[in-house]
């Protein structure tokens, strides 16, 4: 009897190691064909999106639509005067005192998130929304700065920040960009 419980329990113990290791190889392959594909795509066999809610120009060609979040950083100043000091009235009209005051600025940034969509196509990147809506030919693209979560992308004086899901698959498209279009 007892034998048949120690089997028993070493045959769960098998099974559920089987199906840890089975769920680790599945994870390790999706992994690699991941990072295959990834590799393919920034050398330049970039996938085409034809169902886009974008007007392209002639000769323009989609290759990344996804949902995202376009962050935008507001600073605002205000500044606080505080003022100490006496007086003393001499007569109507005329006093004699001490007055020191000094002026404090007080900076109030502010964060908000606009959804939309980013389009990347061979000649531009589009940010579609209702509100915040931007588009950056590659013209006037100055750099990229990747996060864990998003980027940044430079443009003249200014920086468009976007929360990005899947930053490895952004990161691939722009590079696949440049090595097929040569940008």
């Amino acid at each position: 009897m007892l034998r048949l419980l120690i089997d028993k329990l070493k045959s769960k113990k098998e099974a559920k190691i089987n199906e840890l290791n089975r769920i680790r190889i599945e994870e390790e392959n999706r992994k690699r064909a991941e990072e295959e594909l990834y590799l393919s795509i920034s050398n330049g066999n970039l996938p085409e999106i034809a169902e886009i809610n974008l007007l392209t120009k002639r000769g323009e060609y989609c290759h990344y639509a996804r949902p995202v979040q376009r962050v935008v950083i507001t600073t605002r100043t205000s500044y606080k005067t505080q003022s100490s000091g006496v007086n003393f009235r001499i007569a109507k009209g005329v006093s004699v005192g001490s007055r020191e005051s000094y002026t404090e600025p007080i900076k109030i940034t502010n964060s908000n998130e606009y959804e939309g969509t980013l389009y990347i196509t061979n000649k531009r990147i589009v940010f579609l929304a209702s509100e915040k809506g931007i588009e950056i030919p590659f013209s006037k693209l100055l750099g990229a700065q990747m996060y864990s979560d998003g980027v940044e992308l430079f443009v003249a004086s200014r920086s468009y920040i976007f929360k990005i899901d899947n930053i490895k698959e952004f990161s691939a498209i722009m590079s696949g960009i440049g090595e097929k279009y040569n940008i």
